[in-house]
């Protein structure tokens, strides 16, 4: 869990002004240019020897000495994939999640630095069974600033310990995005997709982890302020990013869905599944919600 904030109103919408260019990295760092968005689907890991954590609807696999870590993340995953399954007829959908090592990650293949999770097969994850200097380093040299958090019983350092919370939030947007799949909210767009899985995420940590919500939107208030790495059209949100330009696009649709729950409460993915019984399209989304004519406005016309 991120560190723990008020858990008052949302935070005023955010314009982002061309800023600098990333942070450059520290002295003896890798640069995170060129590395990809994790926007594409992995093959699962060939990993022997995991163990099974069953559950209602998420069910871990883990390395041996990581039970803590891996009903930690169960016990996150879980609440939020069930909500999730109010997009739609998802039958119960199942995950599965692979808590890996940095090694075991490595011998995988997975062709993302270990830190970032990613979406393996339709219906699966892989995340970071720990935090480490190197996936802090990562964040550094990608301009962002991690957040505290609130439990000290999380292995390694702060700072480690703020990455992996990081990585945590991302599963589940990933988790939010496996449920958008299985359903016609997908859209006529990459950006669709990408604005209905924020919607749901933001739901769901709203209701249930408001500390948590509040302390993101401090990430991405920060994330915001980065100039995207190369353009800034609505457009250009595809699969083929890099990491830096879809942190950018994420703090972008965060903004978004925020904007969007404050107008519209509670109930608001019940209405969109409605609007998108027969599929859904960006300019159906616009005319439905002008809130984010503004925000398309605000945040992509100026560049």
């Amino acid at each position: 869990m991120l560190a723990a904030g008020g858990c008052g109103g949302s935070p005023p919408p955010v314009v982002p002004a061309p800023g600098p260019s990333l942070a450059a990295p520290a002295a003896g760092t890798a640069s995170a240019a060129g590395i990809p968005a994790p926007t594409r689907l992995h093959p699962e890991p060939n990993v022997y020897g995991l163990v099974t954590l069953p559950g209602d609807v998420v069910t871990m696999r883990y390395q041996a000495g990581f039970l803590d870590r891996a009903a930690r993340l169960q016990f996150r995953l879980e609440p939020a994939l069930k909500r999730f399954d109010g997009l739609g007829e998802l039958d119960r959908l199942g995950v599965r999640t692979y808590v890996l090592s940095r090694d075991e990650w490595q011998r995988s293949g997975l062709g993302m630095p270990y830190g970032v999770p990613v979406r393996v097969g339709h219906t699966a994850l892989a995340a970071p069974a720990d935090g480490d200097d190197a996936s802090v380093r990562l964040w550094a040299d990608l301009g962002v600033v991690l957040p505290g958090v609130a439990s000290s019983s999380l292995r390694g350092t702060p700072q480690q310990a703020s990455a992996l919370a990081l990585a945590d939030v991302i599963s589940v947007l990933q988790i939010a995005e496996i449920a958008v799949d299985r359903t016609r909210l997908g859209g006529d767009a990459f950006w669709v997709r990408g604005f209905v899985t924020h919607l749901a995420a933001a739901d769901h940590l709203r209701r249930e982890e408001p500390d948590t919500a509040q302390d993101l939107a401090q990430v991405w208030r920060q994330v915001a302020t980065l100039r995207p790495p190369r353009t800034a059209r609505l457009e250009d949100y595809r699969p083929e990013m890099d990491l830096a330009e879809w942190l950018w696009f994420q703090a972008a649709f965060a903004q978004a869905a925020d904007s969007v729950i404050e107008d519209e409460g509670r109930g608001v993915l019940r209405r969109l599944r409605k609007l998108g019984e027969d599929g859904l399209t960006g300019a159906e989304l616009i005319d439905r919600y002008p809130q984010l004519g503004i925000w398309r406005d605000a945040w992509f016309s100026a560049f």
